[in-house]
């Protein structure tokens, strides 16, 4: 009776433990989703607001000398922030790329739902590619410290997802789901610095 008992308290705890894993997964890509259609939105009315910009300053170069000395200035300022970010994907670019990340999170969250890792290792080589195709997109050795940053963590982590096994854990499964999810979280969170930065960054063309 009492290792029926015993039994039954480590089923709940790893049904509670598996609960915690889903929910942070969920969490996780919600989040991601919302801030890619939020990115979306901002990128379209940015687009727009450039485009109603041109028309202006097409129509005030026409009225006097000082306006479009003014402007003179303005476009200095631009020029100099254009070339300070010079080297920065295109906001499609990076949104392109880190959707794929995304993916590879709502299936790693889907199989720990269903405590079925079959797939794991599909979604391993999903977050290294799609990694790779993230830093492939930037210089090869950013000036800009929070892009350097996020692609050490990117890179970092990934290997680590790759190189993971229920050996390297002590073939503790729940230890080995545990850091599997901590390091997507990593890659995912790295990745969303990436596309926030960009998108403060650089122009939408």
């Amino acid at each position: 009776v009492v290792s029926t008992q015993s039994t039954g308290n480590q089923l709940k705890e790893e049904n509670n433990r598996l609960q915690e894993r889903v929910f942070a997964l969920e969490t996780l890509n919600s989040r991601l989703d919302a801030e890619n259609r939020e990115l979306r939105k901002r990128c379209a009315a940015a687009a727009a607001t450039g485009a109603s910009k041109q028309t202006n300053d097409y129509d005030t170069v026409h009225s006097s000398e000082s306006v479009s000395s003014l402007e003179g200035k303005t476009s200095v300022g631009e020029a100099s922030t254009k070339k300070r970010y010079q080297g920065l994907p295109s906001i499609d670019a990076i949104t392109e790329k880190t959707t794929k990340i995304t993916e590879a999170v709502t299936i790693l969250r889907d199989g720990v739902r269903t405590d079925n890792l079959c797939r794991l290792p599909e979604v391993r080589e999903m977050m290294l590619a799609a990694s790779r195709e993230v830093a492939s997109i930037f210089p090869q050795n950013p000036h800009w410290q929070t892009v350097k940053l996020s692609l050490d963590l990117l890179a970092q982590s990934a290997l680590e997802l790759s190189q993971l096994t229920l050996n390297s854990c002590g073939n503790d499964r729940n230890a080995f789901i545990d850091r599997t999810v901590n390091l997507a979280k990593d890659i995912a969170r790295a990745a969303k610095t990436l596309v926030v930065y960009v998108h403060q960054n650089k122009a939408p063309h």
